[in-house]
């Protein structure tokens, strides 16, 4: 598929702006006027971020220069969303996962784009996401963009714009690279701190498509051999779990718990 393609340009990327720790979006928000000189500035930012399209140097530009999340949602739209839909959701998840640390701002922007073009962003945001599953497994995406990745499409899961049909293209039944795997233990560690319905409502999902036999095999398989066998889990699961926020964060016996209860959720005749 055409929309299965590199998420920037060249890999490895660099590493994303700074971004305001008291309002979450990019450090360079703040003003609705800028000089030559910021314009400048602003260009050559977007170029070390593998941003040379003109469109995309202007999406990097509406993110950077906003004030907030409401005047960067419009100067987007202004951009031509149905047009610009693909760099806009491309540069929105890339400028995500290379935050030194996960930014909800990025999630609620999609969001807010989503629900102005439902079905044509959801999918639009679910083939910048498939292309950094790429990267995963090129082994071009760092452990700290691996979680940001994982927190953003939990976001987006959890506002309901696409739901675990999105790891498809990984064809989790086979076996999976290294790169990949550690992606998908942290994604399920994370995934296995969702409520318990919300967790049960996602799984229901695969376990009763015809049309995702893969995922669901694949999702029973990881949970099974990576979460329920000690000797595989021990290796591994105290590294991961530290990247949840230690205010949420569950202790590893209450995590196999869930693990076990969502095994139990994917049992059927497959």
């Amino acid at each position: 598929s055409d929309c299965v393609s590199d998420p920037g340009s060249d890999n490895p990327y660099p590493e994303a702006p700074s971004t305001s720790a008291q309002t979450g979006k990019p450090a360079k928000g703040g003003k609705t006027k800028v000089s030559d000189a910021e314009v400048s500035d602003l260009t050559k930012l977007a170029r070390s971020q593998n941003m040379t399209s003109q469109t995309k140097k202007m999406i990097f530009a509406a993110v950077m220069d906003s004030e907030d999340l409401h005047d960067c949602f419009y100067r987007l739209v202004n951009l031509d969303l149905r047009k610009n839909a693909r760099d806009i959701c491309v540069v929105l998840v890339q400028l995500c996962t290379q935050e030194a640390g996960y930014n909800p701002y990025y999630a609620a922007l999609l969001h807010k784009l989503c629900l102005t073009e439902t079905k044509h962003i959801d999918y639009t945001v679910k083939c910048a996401i498939w292309a950094h599953f790429k990267v995963v497994s090129l082994e071009a995406l760092s452990l700290n963009r691996c979680i940001n990745l994982t927190k953003l499409i939990l976001a987006l899961m959890q506002k309901q714009h696409f739901d675990l049909a999105i790891f498809k293209p990984l064809d989790l039944h086979e076996k999976v690279d290294k790169r990949t795997l550690m992606f998908l233990r942290i994604f399920l560690v994370h995934f296995l701190h969702l409520d318990d319905e919300l967790i049960l409502a996602m799984l229901l999902v695969v376990t009763e498509s015809p049309k995702l036999g893969s995922v669901h095999k694949g999702l029973s398989k990881l949970v099974q051999e990576q979460f329920l066998k000690e000797e595989t889990r021990d290796s591994w699961l105290e590294q991961v779990l530290i990247t949840v926020d230690e205010k949420q964060r569950l202790s590893s016996a209450h995590l196999m718990k869930k693990a076990k209860v969502a095994a139990q959720a994917m049992k059927k005749v497959l």
